[in-house]
């Protein structure tokens, strides 16, 4: 069973880091944990900040109590909701502060906004947030831009819960995850295995099996796999349905969360060689650049429990 205790919101003073702190509220109340807002004074930092707070990398005594207020400011949600939090500003690497109160603090979850400006840059404190991604010991949830006034914490749902599955451990490990936000969503999940086939022209057929009849058993075996990966007792208190498809992973992912009205995307993250980078870039980060919706990121070996 998946147990989120203890949840870090990494903020600037950002719309885009509002609307996390109100997905951070949301699952709080779900699950019963405890918040902690972190602001990060880093040498070199955002523009959100730098245009609010011109002296950051020299401040005072009063300005940085102002800093302090706006954090706590940022809580409002999670005190409205009656959510015990911690509000706190800290100076140094913004990526190694985050990543180590992460650990200190033994962070079930990483709740992060993000902007609206192209490609990796969107993302909250740019590339800082890919850092964050790839090196966090705990799952990460990223919340893209929102078109509409702010969400407040009750309207936020995961009805529509999309998790793609490579049958691995970090991808078993996220369906556990994505079976427990449909549990408390009272939600719907869909598993999608996604099989890439040969580039044409595809090989000759052997001795022993014709490529078409190769592809049904290959089907086959995945439907199975498929079925048995979501537990009996889940499709008792979930709606659990399972698609098979083909193509680029990243493709596919994409238009079934926009085909199904996605309210979040569950993804397993292998280790961290430089072998797993590559993949992380190659599906895992264009998911979350191109996601309309929230993309929450299981890393190799994170229980969640």
């Amino acid at each position: 069973m998946v147990s989120i205790s203890r949840i870090l919101c990494p903020v600037d003073f950002s719309e885009y880091s509002r609307h996390a702190v109100q997905y951070a509220t949301r699952l709080a109340e779900w699950y019963e944990s405890e918040v902690d807002l972190v602001h990060v004074i880093a040498s070199v930092a955002p523009t959100a900040v730098m245009a609010e707070y011109p002296s950051t990398l020299s401040l005072t005594a009063v300005d940085r109590e102002r800093v302090v207020e706006d954090v706590q400011r940022m809580a409002t949600p999670l005190a409205d909701a009656g959510i015990t939090f911690a509000a706190t500003v800290e100076d140094g690497d913004t990526v190694e502060r985050v990543l180590h109160h992460a650990k200190a603090r033994d962070c079930d979850l990483i709740v992060m906004g993000t902007h609206g400006s192209g490609g990796f840059e969107r993302l909250l404190l740019g590339s800082i947030s890919e850092k964050v991604l790839r090196q966090a010991p705990c799952p990460v949830l990223t919340i893209p831009p929102h078109d509409a006034t702010e969400p407040q914490p009750h309207t936020i749902v995961f009805r529509n819960i999309l998790c793609p599955v490579d049958f691995s451990k970090p991808s078993m490990r996220a369906l556990s995850h994505a079976l427990s936000l449909a549990e408390e969503a009272d939600g719907k999940l869909t598993a999608v295995h996604i099989l890439e086939w040969f580039a044409d022209p595809e090989p000759p057929d052997s001795e022993e099996m014709s490529v078409p009849e190769c592809r049904r058993v290959v089907e086959s075996d995945a439907r199975a796999r498929l079925a048995r990966a979501i537990p009996a007792e889940a499709r008792q208190w979930c709606e659990a349905d399972e698609v098979l498809t083909s193509g680029k992973p990243h493709r596919e992912i994409l238009r079934l969360a926009e085909a199904q009205s996605a309210d979040v995307i569950v993804m397993g993250v292998h280790g961290r060689g430089a072998l797993d980078m590559m993949m992380f870039g190659s599906v895992t980060n264009h998911v979350v650049r191109a996601a309309t919706c929230p993309v929450l990121t299981v890393p190799n070996g994170s229980d969640g429990s």
